[in-house]
């Protein structure tokens, strides 16, 4: 199968169980690209070690973002939320318009809605 994974995860355990289901679908012959913002820590256990390529998105800070993410979420802190869900609006259109087998999306909990 071909599969696309998008994470948008610190480092920690869900980043652990995600690096060992990479390696395992990579292992059983699976394709896996992986999709990422830049906010993503792809230092702590690399999926490059087993994806077939890692395609990494970056996170613009605008000021639009900024006073978006202060009046529907909370202030922000290291980057607008607003910011990183456009820009994981752009990484689900340009899965969408691929040919995955699957979409496999493991995030922290910012917005994530936009993977058909």
């Amino acid at each position: 199968m071909k599969i696309a994974v998008f994470h948008n995860l610190p480092s920690g355990g869900a980043k652990r169980v995600l690096y060992g289901f990479v390696k395992y679908l990579t292992k059983s012959g699976h394709v896996v690209d992986v999709f990422v913002p830049s906010t993503a820590d792809e230092n702590f256990l690399p999926l490059r070690d087993y994806a077939n390529k890692i395609i990494k998105f970056p996170v613009k800070r605008t000021f639009g973002g900024m006073i978006s993410s202060t009046i529907r979420y909370v202030p922000p802190i290291r980057v607008c939320l607003a910011d990183i869900e456009k820009t994981q609006k752009d990484i689900a259109n340009v899965i969408n318009k691929k040919d995955y087998d699957v979409v496999f999306c493991e995030q922290d909990n910012t917005p994530c809605r936009h993977f058909s």
